[in-house]
């Protein structure tokens, strides 16, 4: 079961099928693009925990259900629907603490895994004590959310002033606040089996566009030495493991700063479409065999073939205003060397000014057999797709 079945999730059910797999897929929407694809449907909400555990109690009572995942942050309702079933995977517990930052923060420093020094605020006074015992560089971010929404570059008193003068009329709410640890960026997926042994599930190197917390560009195979990658991966299991996940898959953020790697943030899933349905399988590393048959009760099947191609993402640029006119994006999806244009706005739309990764317009995808002919194809692309906008 494929819980939350948006256009990016068309791809996991593809690959399932390919390997063998019927896909079940529940979300909120009917007109879902998973919908189409899927062997069957319902019309769930992700959140609604009651409604899915329902479901995949009759389901699995038929003999059809041995696996629930998610690439979304509707991790806790998979867990919900894994436990209650005692399918693979992270407990609720776990998946809670991964979902809620302000307990991922204070568990992490409690027991000592790399991650920034901060801590968790409930008013502006709060946060000004906590921005104050930093090193001047911080960042506020609240202990629910995706996409970096909400989160923001704290260098002076000012700067916390203005954030919570921002969000008056938002109530009874956390944040975490924390050291700004500027390095370079690193996407990392693990797997537990059923006997708990950790695997190595895939990196990829990622950029984001200046003076922003939006999504830039994403790099794979990564350009990580082995002895680093083997301690981002050692990183990611103990980060795990901090809050009781030993089953199934587990994905985190880290930041590699003069040789040491600092863990931001971990969920029970693998990571989002980009990396793991795109940047991976297209360079080479296609786990997704591994990740179906351990989260279905299996073992880890094999290990996948060195980095045969190089992928390389990188965000659409549009200026603020509402979208006019977008053209070029049908001629470039039949280049050699692009495997997808993703757009997430259309004509009517509005672009807000570039923030956080909710923001970019899309992304043009890319996989070659070098670094710089991936980097002229998105030059090339990048001159050809134009966002035309009213301001």
């Amino acid at each position: 079961m494929l819980i939350g079945g948006g256009v990016q999730e068309v791809r996991a059910v593809e690959f399932a099928q390919r390997l063998g797999y019927r896909v079940v897929v529940t979300d909120r929407s009917p007109d879902a693009p998973c919908m189409a694809v899927a062997d069957e449907s319902f019309v769930i909400d992700g959140k609604d925990i009651e409604g899915l555990v329902s479901r995949a109690r009759n389901l699995h009572a038929d003999g059809g259900l041995h696996g629930v995942f998610t690439l979304t942050e509707l991790v806790t309702s998979v867990a919900a629907v894994t436990e209650a079933l005692e399918l693979p995977g992270a407990s609720v517990a776990g998946a809670v603490i991964c979902q809620d930052k302000g307990l991922a923060k204070q568990e992490w420093l409690r027991q000592s895994i790399e991650t920034p020094a901060g801590g968790v605020v409930r008013s502006r006074d709060e946060a000004t004590a906590v921005f104050s015992s930093l090193s001047g560089r911080a960042i506020i971010k609240p202990v629910e959310g995706f996409g970096a929404i909400g989160v923001a570059a704290l260098h002076t008193i000012d700067d916390v002033d203005r954030y919570f003068a921002s969000i008056a009329d938002a109530p009874d709410r956390a944040w975490v606040v924390e050291e700004l640890v500027q390095g370079a960026s690193h996407d990392v997926n693990g797997l537990f089996d059923g006997e708990g042994l950790f695997y190595p599930q895939g990196i990829a190197d990622r950029q984001f566009v200046p003076d922003t917390f939006a999504e830039h560009q994403v790099h794979a195979p990564t350009r990580l030495a082995d002895h680093q990658q083997g301690a981002l991966y050692d990183l990611l299991r103990r980060s795990a493991a901090a809050f009781g996940i030993d089953s199934g898959p587990v994905k985190g953020d880290a930041i590699l700063v003069d040789g040491t790697f600092t863990m931001l943030e971990i969920a029970p899933r693998l990571h989002g479409p980009k990396m793991s349905l795109y940047a991976l399988p297209e360079s080479g590393q296609d786990y997704w065999a591994d990740f179906l048959s351990v989260i279905t009760g299996g073992p880890v099947v094999g290990t996948p073939d060195l980095p045969t191609k190089y992928f390389l993402s990188n965000s659409i640029p549009a200026p603020p205003g509402i979208i006019t006119e977008i053209t070029g994006v049908e001629e470039v999806r039949g280049w050699d060397g692009i495997v997808d244009v993703m757009l997430f706005r259309g004509v009517g739309d509005m672009v807000a000014p570039t923030v956080n990764s909710t923001d970019v317009v899309g992304y043009v995808l890319t996989a070659t057999d070098a670094r710089e002919t991936s980097e002229e194809l998105i030059t090339r692309s990048l001159g050809q797709i134009s966002v035309k906008v009213e301001r």
